[in-house]
């Protein structure tokens, strides 16, 4: 069920976390309470939900949760990102890390793959050569 107690996770244990966040959050906002409160609530509202008598997720109980304890290095550190009005931001490029020509029947399409401000190289995208001469 948690990753605490089982780190090789599969898709349905992730899923089955994930409903559980959305109902927390639904119940918080909805009550105005705290989440300790409610968890009985959720505990019933989960267990009789369709993912529990379909068999698809395993039964949810309260008894499984465990007390968050506080960790200094689970704060992300994040930059601050300046925002125009309509609160958006432009990406800029920063380096063009590949090239690379994609052939169509009539004509050859020239690619290059841009790491962008803000973002690493696993984030890359591949864009159009003649765009990226534009900006």
């Amino acid at each position: 069920m948690s990753t605490a107690y089982h780190p090789q996770t599969d898709g349905q244990s992730e899923r089955t976390i994930q409903t559980l966040e959305d109902l927390l959050q639904a119940v918080v906002m909805d009550f105005s309470g705290g989440w300790q409160e409610s968890l009985s609530l959720i505990e019933f509202s989960y267990n009789n939900s369709y993912q529990s008598l379909s068999l698809i997720h395993d039964v949810f109980h309260v008894s499984m949760l465990r007390n968050y304890e506080p960790d200094p290095s689970h704060v992300l550190r994040t930059k601050d990102v300046e925002l125009d009005s309509s609160l958006s931001y432009v990406e800029q490029p920063m380096q063009i890390l590949d090239r690379k020509e994609k052939q169509l029947r009539n004509k050859t399409i020239h690619l290059v793959l841009v790491q962008w401000s803000r973002h690493g190289k696993e984030e890359a995208t591949w864009e159009l050569e003649a765009r990226m001469h534009q900006e």
